[in-house]
């Protein structure tokens, strides 16, 4: 499997980062990071989800988690999945700006150094985003590569039609009901492509011949070849 392929997340789970950023930014103009899991599925991804915020320090250029509270995060969730596999995300928001990686992002990814890899993720309020995985151990040889890649983010919410919709809906849109138009031609009526005999309510004049039939015949034929 492609490594572009390997790494997704849930709308839901993606609302709930870019949340956070907006929240951070509207009350302090500040940065926010947390941290997520990274649980591998029965084909071989990891599915990113459990976003949370821990116990931190914000500036509008910096964010930094409190070692105590990444400990806490780490084990309460290695202890739900008791899944030797799974890993954990750090991600931050840079909020107006673009999303890339600073050198104080660079140094603590780092931190996050391992027997494998690790993951980690800025966004940023345009929902733009950088994705990296940095592996520091391939088959027990030691390796420092670090990865760009894509986090596919799986759409799931449909189009809610809401109460207030419907009475804007009532008031604003008129329902013009279609009724049905026969013509006769010569005498026979032709309703659409079709034609048959039949009581003649015609918006033709009552003088119509078997020769305007037989041209609405030949027009017919013309425009289905």
């Amino acid at each position: 499997m492609k490594i572009e392929n390997m790494f997704y997340i849930s709308e839901e789970n993606w609302h709930i980062l870019q949340a956070w950023a907006s929240l951070s930014y509207q009350e302090d103009k500040n940065e926010i990071s947390g941290l997520m899991t990274a649980i591998p599925d029965k084909d071989g991804r990891f599915q990113l989800k459990d976003v949370e915020i821990l116990k931190q320090e914000n500036t509008g250029t910096s964010t930094e988690l409190d070692a105590e509270a990444v400990s806490a995060y780490k084990m309460k969730h290695a202890m739900r999945y008791k899944n030797k596999k799974m890993k954990f995300v750090w991600w931050h928001s840079h909020h107006t700006m673009g999303a890339f990686w600073s050198a104080t992002d660079k140094s603590e990814i780092d931190a996050w150094k391992n027997s494998s890899f690790s993951l980690a993720l800025v966004i940023n309020l345009r929902e733009d985003y950088v994705f990296r995985v940095s592996i520091w151990n391939a088959n027990g040889i030691p390796l420092e590569k670090h990865i760009d890649t894509s986090l596919e983010i799986v759409r799931s919410a449909r189009p809610k039609i809401t109460s207030k919709m419907k009475t804007i809906y009532k008031e604003l849109c008129e329902n013009e009901v279609a009724t049905g138009v026969t013509t006769y031609i010569g005498g026979r009526q032709v309703n659409g492509w079709g034609y048959g005999v039949g009581r003649q309510t015609s918006l033709l004049n009552n003088n119509s011949t078997d020769t305007d039939f037989n041209k609405y015949m030949e027009i017919k034929s013309s425009i289905e070849d």
